[in-house]
């Protein structure tokens, strides 16, 4: 258990001292009442007191945490001053946590205990068993865990309003080196070469192009371009099909990149000419940040339901009627959604729900959806709400990278920016205290 104990060690410093860093957090004994009574008075919090204890135990906590890094403490006062300035903002925070409400559910905390015990691979008795050996008590720590997640969440609470983001940001940082290693798509390549000797001759440039040119027309008449890449391909890798494997756009050529930006998934270019012969490019994947193709429906709905003059069986007499009538003569979905469909909020509309995800519909009319084709109609299906008819209009894949990077660069900027806010808000929160430290100590 040596090992294990030495692990545990390190792990547990560097969750307390170096997990919450970032907020400007570190470990302290629970509250005030868990103290000796004889305990003097360091610091007055508003209507908060920091004990002698409090900071004696913080001090050997972080000197610790400094022999543990290896590292010498410089000078023992401004060491205890900054000790006791770090228990004044928490006092603060968790004043603050305190006015508004903020707590911590068990069951957010026992997870957080579960997770930190996880991390240092050992079970959670394990982690308790450690503890002890290190003279502390588990109740001790997870009272520690607690605080410093009330104390981040008064953080999220308060100071994330303040970060703001701007289009014009989102797009200087898309410009910018990070921005475009992010947005780099990848892509997956097919390519077939028509080649042309080293010094061609204008039948050599004729013949290539006129063979290039047959190509592609075979390819917009539905050809297979594999099949044709291993029938007339001089690349290299004609035999498999001319696959170029994933590569990220800036990666590619030049020559295949000015192109493939406005290619979709299937897509396959005209003939390109270069010093070495004509290239045709089949797009065949694509993926990245960028990139979030997502299957979206147009449903058209009509709910009829039970109520004081009919009842659930008679309900779906009404559907099976309107049902038949719609397998004569689809488009009268619409006009039968704005007379009979129960549905309030798509029966004016003509019982149109517009274009959603899939995954957006509920589960009784998704199954539906998936089995029809574009113009169907489903046979009359029941759910709690009543008997219900859906007619898919219309499908689309649309993509969702555009909006996706923009989200990954926002939050990246916001990540940025929350440091400094922080750094301000904790200054403007002490600015408006009354905070005394004493000097006798």
């Amino acid at each position: 258990m040596k090992i294990i104990n030495n692990r545990l060690t390190n792990q547990v410093y560097k969750l307390i001292f170096t997990s919450f860093l970032s907020l400007g957090l570190t470990v302290t004994p629970h509250s005030q009442a868990s103290t000796q009574p004889l305990d003097q008075i360091t610091a007055v919090v508003n209507e908060d007191i920091i004990l002698q204890s409090e900071v004696t135990k913080r001090l050997q906590m972080n000197q610790a945490q400094l022999k543990n890094q290896n590292k010498v403490q410089s000078d023992t006062a401004d060491f205890k001053q900054q000790v006791i300035e770090q228990l004044i903002m928490e006092s603060l925070q968790l004043q603050l946590a305190q006015q508004r409400g903020v707590s911590i559910t068990e069951q957010r905390l026992n997870q957080t205990m579960l997770s930190i015990a996880d991390d240092n691979q050992m079970t959670l008795q394990q982690l308790k068993d450690v503890l002890v050996r290190e003279g502390n008590t588990y109740m001790e720590f997870r009272r520690v865990i607690e605080r410093n997640l009330i104390i981040k969440e008064i953080q999220q609470l308060l100071v994330q309003p303040r970060v703001r983001i701007s289009d014009y940001e989102i797009d200087q940082y898309l410009d910018s080196t990070a921005g475009k290693q992010m947005a780099d798509t990848q892509y997956r390549l097919a390519h077939l070469l028509i080649s042309l000797p080293p010094q061609p001759v204008a039948s050599d440039v004729a013949t290539a192009l006129q063979l290039s040119q047959n190509i592609y027309e075979q390819l917009q008449q539905g050809a297979d371009f594999y099949q044709l890449t291993i029938t007339h391909s001089d690349a290299h890798n004609a035999l498999s099909g001319g696959d170029l494997g994933w590569r990220k756009g800036s990666q590619l050529p030049q020559l295949f990149a000015d192109r493939v930006d406005n290619m979709q998934v299937g897509d396959f270019s005209e003939p390109i000419r270069n010093i070495n012969g004509f290239h045709l490019i089949n797009l065949k994947a694509k993926r990245g940040a960028s990139v979030q193709n997502v299957r979206q429906v147009q449903v058209t709905h009509i709910l009829i339901s039970p109520n004081e003059l009919r009842t659930l069986v008679e309900a779906g007499a009404l559907a099976q009627e309107l049902y038949q009538r719609l397998l004569e003569d689809g488009d009268l979905m619409q006009e039968l959604a704005r007379t009979f469909s129960d549905d309030k909020q798509s029966a004016a509309s003509g019982g149109n729900l517009g274009w959603l995800n899939v995954d957006q519909l509920p589960d009784v009319i998704s199954q539906q959806v998936e089995q029809l084709q574009n113009g169907e109609t489903s046979p009359p299906f029941a759910s709690p709400a009543g008997w219900h008819l859906v007619q898919l209009t219309d499908t689309r894949e649309k993509d969702f990278g555009v909006e996706n990077l923009r989200q990954q660069a926002r939050l990246v900027l916001a990540s940025r920016k929350f440091s400094n806010e922080l750094e301000n808000w904790l200054q403007e929160v002490r600015n408006q205290a009354y905070i005394e430290v004493r000097s006798n100590q």
